[in-house]
C-alpha cells in the first residue's frame, strides 16, 4: 500500500427537474496533482423523480491502478485514516430529506501489519449511495443538489 498521499473536497453539483425529470450530472472536481487517479460520475436513481417520492444519490468511483480510496466506516483505532464522507448540502429552499446513513459496496478489510492496523478500502471501483426523499410540497422545475465528497486517496 502506498503511502497516504493527500486529502481532496469535491463538489458534485447535481441538477434534477421534477414531474416529468431530465438528469443533469455535472462534475466540479479539483484533480490537480492527482494525476487522474480517481473519476467520480454522480446520478440519480430513479432519474424521474415526482414531489413525496425517494431517490437515490449514487456515485461511482473509479480509481487507477494501485491507487485506493477509504472506506465511509469510521476505524476505531484512533490513528486510522479518515474515513470518506459524502454529504449532502442543505440546497436554500430546503426541498430534500436524507432518508438514512451513506452507505457503500463492500470495501476490503485488511490487516497492515506495517500500521498494524485494520483498515477499510476499495480498489478499482467503489459506489457510495444516499437514499434521499423529495418532499412534498416542492414544485415543478430545475432543483439543484450538491454535495460535498470528502476522501483521501493512498
Amino acid at each position: 500500500m502506498q503511502d497516504i498521499s493527500f486529502r481532496k473536497w469535491v463538489t458534485l453539483c447535481l441538477i434534477f427537474i421534477i414531474a416529468p425529470i431530465v438528469l443533469t450530472a455535472n462534475e466540479q472536481a479539483d484533480l490537480s496533482g492527482t494525476g487522474q487517479q480517481v473519476q467520480f460520475t454522480p446520478r440519480l436513481i430513479p432519474s424521474d423523480i415526482h414531489p413525496a417520492e425517494m431517490t437515490r444519490l449514487v456515485i461511482e468511483i473509479n480509481l487507477h491502478q494501485t491507487w485506493h480510496i477509504y472506506s465511509v466506516i469510521q476505524s476505531k483505532d484512533p490513528d486510522a485514516p479518515p474515513p470518506t464522507q459524502l454529504e449532502v448540502l442543505d440546497n436554500k429552499k430546503n426541498q430534500l430529506v436524507l432518508d438514512g446513513p451513506v452507505y457503500e459496496t463492500t470495501p476490503i478489510s485488511q490487516l497492515i501489519r506495517v500500521l498494524g492496523m485494520k483498515i477499510d478500502y476499495h480498489n478499482d471501483k467503489a459506489y457510495l449511495y444516499q437514499n434521499l426523499q423529495i418532499k412534498s410540497g416542492v414544485q415543478p422545475g430545475d432543483q439543484l443538489l450538491k454535495a460535498e465528497l470528502t476522501y483521501q486517496l493512498c
